[in-house]
């Protein structure tokens, strides 16, 4: 049986790779409990990711606060990259303390965000699965 742990860990692991794949270079924080797990730069950008697996079809992520003060401080971009079961990996700016994921809405998948993010088309993404 895969554990919480084991499923973090591989969403995390994907995550760097899609993020290096795209040029970014990354700092992964191991069995962090603090509110980064991945921070990665490239160019002017800095983002301060978390990221959270999860098995449910509808979850509200919550405690994004710090992540949100944490990134505003260091003039970054406070990410939550989020999976489904057998999903790729999604990516959404966070804004609040809290996030609704419902796996019925539209998601950006992370690679697909990246390559907006270069680009500065903003207005083409769907943020926050809506």
């Amino acid at each position: 049986m895969v554990t919480n742990y084991q499923r973090g860990y591989s969403l995390e692991k994907r995550a760097v790779k899609i993020l290096e794949n795209n040029g970014w270079l990354c700092m992964r924080s191991p069995a962090s409990k603090t509110a980064v797990d991945i921070l990665a730069v490239k160019n002017d950008y800095k983002l301060l990711v978390q990221c959270k697996k999860t098995t449910k079809d509808k979850t509200y992520i919550t405690g994004l606060g710090d992540l949100v003060r944490k990134a505003k401080k260091y003039s970054a971009i406070p990410l939550l990259v989020y999976s489904f079961t057998r999903t790729p990996p999604f990516a959404v700016e966070v804004r609040e303390n809290s996030v609704k994921l419902e796996r019925i809405n539209k998601h950006v998948e992370l690679d697909k965000y990246l390559k907006t993010l270069e680009i500065n088309d903003y207005e083409n993404l769907i943020m926050g699965g809506e």
